[in-house]
């Protein structure tokens, strides 16, 4: 990557590009206006509502004819030109915008008109979708180029200038800066911010009745607070400020070790502190971090699994990282019922491609895996504690069938009717679907004998008519994992700012009348500074799910192995994310590992290389 960008006015840079270049840009500014315009005017909703189509009238709508229209479009033609002076898109920069092209496209679509393959009866759809795509992609490019611009000058801005000697004890005053920046959502929140799975995992805590429908490591650690406070100081409230005391620690442990590791790596300098900062000032941090959130602990293992993971590939194996990444992988496996698929994922690929390097690195791995199985298999049951509902793994096919059944009832014959019904309420799936939320339809679920095998039958046979629905359904579900324009419906969640007291259960909780008033105008502010414009990247979960997408494809092209094997987490994370139940509905936290990650990642991957490149 070039890191000499000459200085200049943004006429003198666009006075040297080359004629191509200059037609070529203008092109790409083009598409790139109308796609903004298409994004304020509602495009495809405007095209499939019209009577009578007409060309003039769309193409009205994606350029109207204004003063300020020719304003705008003028400073986007200029952004463009000036783009094309940072560095020339490799074939990486091109894959990654054409799939975030594509997936662009797709959740306008739905967000307008709740539908995507459904809307390819139309022609003028398809059309104005294209000129979409087509101004998605080359946004994405540009936006590559001003990237690799801002590394360039990172890159170059840190050569020869040390830290700041606040960083000369970074683990210490790292984990002091982060605890007391983050000090005030505990205290504004007394006695804790909770989320509803966690408030009712203590519930079940306090009552002897838990199970695996959450993660039991979690459960107990929550559970163990709050019972101490209330057994022997009679106060559920110091019990559960006490545990978001004692996680909100571990956190800053945790994330000044991530800064320690960015460090030990010599990334450069500028990045360590806009790494710093951001971990301890955007909210989304601390928002989780100092909340009852079954989440938090398992993605802050995540991440020091991943700075141990670094360590041991980048600085040398060592006996006490090898044991540490034990202990940390079986962490990552109990703390989240998906936590297996990650450490899993690792191990798959460590077999493959570090067998012949001799790598110890698959022992802790694997060993993890098989105490989890042991922990899974053995230990909980001997505990008493049962198994989670199977339904939970089965979002995806449960709102491709309600999605079916809503749209296509009268087409349905008896036989898929019945079997359909002996596993979900199928007047409920015929009235309640929601195509954000799978949990109307998930919770319906009752299915005995072999009536689930059955039913998955014809969920498969009912594809082949109706692949246009099944796509909808999985593309709608996880929506704001991949389209950034998607907002998840409890605004509270997105920075994890809970601060709601369920207390609908026997364990219930307190807070001081003076903090009743105030919270919500904590919240507000909250809200303010999660749109700021150098805050909001760090806060949109779709924004940050396509930083490793884009990461992987570069370690491929890079054919390097250490950044691979450090992405499978992220990776993983997000194929799971889509999966899953919902996005709109609290969902935002199940891409917390990836949002964790992303800043030692990047980091790692931007300046760090065994093939002698950066991005």
């Amino acid at each position: 990557m070039n890191t000499n960008i000459e200085a200049g006015s943004t006429f003198s840079i666009i006075k040297h590009l080359n004629k191509k270049t200059v037609i070529t840009g203008l092109i790409e500014a083009l598409f790139i206006f109308m796609f903004f315009q298409a994004q304020n005017s509602n495009l495809f909703a405007e095209l499939l509502n019209m009577e009578y189509f007409s060309f003039a009238d769309a193409l009205q709508l994606l350029f109207p004819y204004s003063v300020q229209t020719m304003a705008v479009f003028f400073c986007v033609c200029l952004g463009v030109l000036v783009s094309f002076d940072a560095s020339e898109a490799n074939i990486c920069d091109r894959i990654s915008s054409l799939i975030f092209a594509l997936f662009m496209t797709e959740g306008f679509s739905i967000i307008t008109t709740d539908s995507f393959f459904e809307n390819m009866y139309s022609s003028r759809f398809i059309l104005f979708a294209a000129v979409y795509y087509i101004g998605s992609y080359f946004l994405m490019l540009t936006a590559f180029r001003y990237l690799k611009r801002l590394f360039s000058f990172i890159c170059a801005a840190s050569k020869g200038k040390a830290l700041p000697k606040f960083f000369d004890h970074t683990f210490r005053n790292c984990t002091i800066l982060y605890f007391l920046c983050w000090l005030p959502y505990i205290l504004l929140r007394f006695p804790a911010g909770f989320e509803y799975d966690g408030y009712h995992q203590i519930a079940r805590f306090m009552a002897g009745n838990v199970t695996a429908h959450w993660p039991p490591a979690s459960t107990a650690f929550m559970g163990i607070f709050v019972f101490i406070g209330d057994k022997i100081f009679g106060s559920t409230n110091l019990g559960i400020f006490v545990m978001v005391l004692v996680q909100s620690l571990i956190g800053a442990l945790i994330f000044a070790y991530c800064t320690d590791t960015l460090k030990k790596l010599n990334v450069p300098s500028i990045w360590i502190i806009i790494s710093t900062v951001v971990f301890a000032v955007v909210p989304i941090y601390p928002g989780y971090i100092t909340s009852v959130v079954k989440d938090t602990l398992f993605t802050c293992f995540v991440v020091l699994y991943l700075c141990i993971l670094a360590r041991l590939i980048y600085l040398g194996e060592n006996k006490k990282q090898l044991i540490a990444l034990f202990f940390i992988s079986f962490a990552v496996t109990i703390f989240r019922n998906n936590g297996i698929y990650l450490i899993g994922g690792c191990i798959i690929f460590a077999i493959i491609g570090l067998i012949k390097k001799k790598s110890m690195l698959i022992i802790p791995l694997t060993l993890a895996a098989v105490f989890y199985f042991i922990y899974s298999a053995a230990f909980l049951p001997a505990l008493g504690i049962k198994k989670g509902s199977e339904a939970e793994a089965l979002s995806v096919p449960f709102q491709q069938t309600a999605r079916v059944v809503s749209m296509h009832s009268d087409e349905l014959s008896s036989e898929d009717i019945e079997k359909i019904s002996a596993v979900l309420d199928y007047d409920v799936l015929l009235s309640d679907y929601e195509a954000f939320l799978s949990d109307p339809v998930k919770k319906t679920y009752h299915a005995e004998g072999d009536a689930l095998s059955k039913y998955l039958g014809s969920w498969f046979s009912l594809f082949f008519k109706y692949p246009d629905s099944y796509f909808d359904a999985f593309i709608s579900t996880g929506i704001g994992f991949y389209y950034p324009d998607a907002r998840m419906g409890t605004p509270d969640a997105t920075s994890g700012v809970y601060s709601m007291l369920w207390n609908d259960k026997d364990v219930t909780f307190s807070e001081p009348a003076m903090l009743t008033g105030f919270k919500p105008k904590f919240k507000l502010f909250i809200r303010v500074i999660e749109n700021l414009p150098l805050v909001f990247p760090f806060v949109n979960i779709a924004i940050q799910c396509w930083i490793p997408i884009c990461l992987f494809f570069c370690s491929i092209k890079r054919k390097d192995g250490k950044q691979f094997l450090l992405l499978i987490p992220s990776i993983l994370t997000i194929l799971i994310c889509l999966a899953g139940p919902t996005y709109m509905n609290n969902g935002g936290r199940y891409a917390l590992p990836v949002v964790y990650s992303n800043m030692l990642l990047m980091g790692l991957m931007c300046f760090k290389s065994d093939k002698g490149d950066t991005i």
